[in-house]
């Protein structure tokens, strides 16, 4: 039982440690906001401060405190990335406060230090109580009036204005001749990554453009770098750490008005489908070429896009060892239409082999077989010798029945 126990143990701390260290952080005080103080009236305490700067262990990043008037603390906090009941404020506050630490400090040009302590301001006042009190005020504890006002109105505006998306429609359609590209208004584009099926492309252009070129399907995926992070502590200063805010998925189909053509080469004879590699083109009503396909090893032998209405597909070339292809096949382009058109050619004959074969020409009275005059004018006498009988062995002919024929034909 004492064992039982003692395993336990081991095992609840060590679970407790892994789960500890990994969704832990710590955070330290650096130095002051150089000419930037506050006053602060929380009912039964007044304070007068000067901003100081406050950094993440490890990351040496600045963060903002969302407690306004409570102290730091040295101890370790707890993580937490989504919205947590603990904290005591509303889901949508939430939502305000991370695209205030978003567009404050670090956000494009706001990287005076200034912006740090400005951030930190309109959060405090964002979450502090409504009969609480606090403005901006000199060294002297003297209260500046719209200190910063042009400051925090652009961040207010930014966050007013976000758009959590760009500005983009299911489904585009286009015309067969229009440049395909699709522009984002909300110039948000560059945070995402585009693919096209299932290949990654970078068809985000500098203007916040999707250049495609051709009919897709684009799916959006946002690059989120980092995300916003709450810290909590119970004993002091609840923390939050600014990242993105743009989390999304986005798919677009575009369409073109047009369609294409594949040519399917085929064997004349045979009519079946085979590469031929041939070079084809298409022609308009006015036998303009429109339009040229050459079919390589993969059979993709398909067109570019072209208008709805009657075309034709004439052979341009064929490799040599086919005769050329005279015909014209007509065919009508439809929209959003893949036609396929079956073109066959014939090969050309192959010359028929041959072999000579030469052998020496002798008289007769060497009796040897003269292959180039006629043999049934000619009167063959073979002498068994043994040379004869070896070449007839080696013939497969039983030797007896030769003999017999030449007793018979020239000795009887």
């Amino acid at each position: 039982m004492k064992k039982t126990i003692y395993l336990s143990l081991i095992l609840f701390m060590f679970f407790a440690f892994i789960d500890k260290s990994s969704a832990t952080s710590k955070f330290y005080l650096g130095g002051h906001v150089p000419g930037i103080y506050i006053y602060m009236d929380r009912i039964n305490k007044k304070v007068y401060r000067q901003f100081r700067e406050i950094y993440k262990e490890g990351t040496n990043e600045l963060v903002y405190c969302i407690e306004p008037g409570a102290t730091l603390s040295q101890g370790e906090y707890t993580d937490e990335v989504n919205y947590n009941s603990k904290f005591n404020i509303q889901a949508d506050k939430w939502e305000k406060i991370k695209k205030i630490a978003y567009y404050g400090y670090k956000y494009r040009n706001h990287t005076d230090i200034k912006w740090y302590a400005i951030t930190q301001y309109i959060i405090w006042k964002e979450l502090m109580p409504s009969n609480w009190t606090m403005y901006f005020v000199d060294e002297h504890h003297n209260k500046i009036e719209n200190m910063f006002k042009y400051e925090i109105d652009e961040i207010y505006n930014l966050v007013n204005n976000h758009k959590d998306r760009p500005a983009l429609s299911d489904e585009y359609i286009f015309n067969y001749n229009d440049d395909i590209k699709i522009t984002d208004v909300n110039m948000l584009l560059n945070r995402y990554q585009s693919s096209v099926g299932e290949v990654n492309s970078n068809i985000l252009d500098l203007n916040n453009a999707l250049d495609v070129g051709e009919e897709a399907e684009i799916d959006l995926d946002y690059k989120y770098y980092k995300e916003p992070k709450f810290h909590y502590n119970e004993n002091g200063q609840n923390i939050l750490t600014r990242g993105d805010i743009f989390k999304d998925k986005l798919s677009i189909s575009i369409l073109i008005t047009a369609g294409k053509v594949m040519i399917n080469e085929c064997d004349e004879e045979s009519s079946e489908s085979v590469f031929i590699g041939g070079t084809y083109e298409v022609l308009d009503e006015d036998d303009e070429v429109i339009s040229e396909i050459t079919c390589n090893k993969d059979r993709k032998c398909i067109s570019d896009y072209i208008p709805v209405g009657s075309f034709k597909i004439r052979v341009k070339s064929l490799p040599e060892k086919y005769n050329q292809n005279e015909y014209i096949y007509d065919f009508n382009s439809k929209n959003n239409d893949l036609t396929i058109i079956n073109v066959c050619s014939l090969k050309k004959e192959e010359p028929k082999k041959t072999t000579e074969i030469k052998k020496p020409i002798t008289t007769p009275d060497k009796n040897e077989i003269n292959l180039n005059e006629n043999l049934d004018e000619k009167t063959i006498k073979i002498p068994y010798t043994y040379k004869s009988r070896s070449l007839i062995y080696l013939l497969g002919i039983p030797a007896s029945l030769l003999l017999w024929f030449i007793y018979v034909k020239f000795f009887k």
